[in-house]
């Protein structure tokens, strides 16, 4: 049997622990060493939360100034507005109709529709196209009736008005813009001419300067 000695003396030595190693310095040093990221990170996310801050002040001022901006703006007033459907017979041509169901030189009728409509600021002294009252001497006069359409741009022409013309083939674009042309010669002005194809602007420059 063993005694109690004995049992105690198969650890050879006696056991040392090594925790007093460690020195207290050493653990704050390491402690204060995490510390410092997190609190540099926090430090740079309240910098940016500022910045974010500041930006959204600056973005809300800006929006405000632009609102205000907008209110005191002059409200537009429809001082001018009609709309007109018409339509004409002309003789029909190749390529004029995607699928033709009239042969070629026989007479169709084109239908088209002329909407004006004019905004101008408070107290701008507007006379509405309906009392336009022509030139004594035109800048070049047709032989020919015009349509709604071409009546309403010439007259707009003639008020030194912008003008934008949409219509389909054969509706009578070209009267409207030799007009424009005819005013901006008499009044000794520079004019650019285009179409589609070459052929079309020299035959054009012909009948201009006949």
């Amino acid at each position: 049997m063993f005694d109690e000695e004995s049992l105690f003396n198969v650890f050879s030595g006696e056991t040392t622990d090594n925790f007093d190693d460690v020195k207290d310095d050493e653990i704050l040093d390491d402690v204060e060493e995490e510390i410092q990221p997190v609190t540099k990170r926090r430090n740079e996310d309240d910098s940016l939360n500022d910045q974010d801050g500041k930006k959204l002040k600056v973005e809300n001022k800006e929006l405000q100034k632009f609102r205000e901006d907008v209110a005191q703006q002059p409200t537009p007033i429809v001082a001018d507005t009609f709309e007109q459907e018409t339509s004409r017979q002309v003789a029909n041509i190749a390529g004029l109709q995607g699928q033709p169901t009239v042969a070629e030189g026989e007479q169709i009728v084109l239908s088209h529709q002329v909407r004006h409509q004019v905004a101008v600021p408070p107290n701008y002294p507007y006379v509405p196209i309906s009392q336009h009252v022509p030139p004594a001497d035109p800048a070049r006069t047709y032989p020919f009736t015009l349509d709604p359409f071409q009546r309403v741009a010439v007259s707009s022409i003639e008020r030194n008005e912008s003008v934008l013309v949409s219509a389909h083939t054969s509706a009578g674009k070209t009267v409207v813009a030799e007009y424009a042309i005819a005013q901006c010669l008499k009044n000794k002005q520079r004019v650019i001419y285009t179409s589609p194809i070459k052929a079309l602007s020299n035959q054009k420059y012909r009948e201009f300067t006949e």
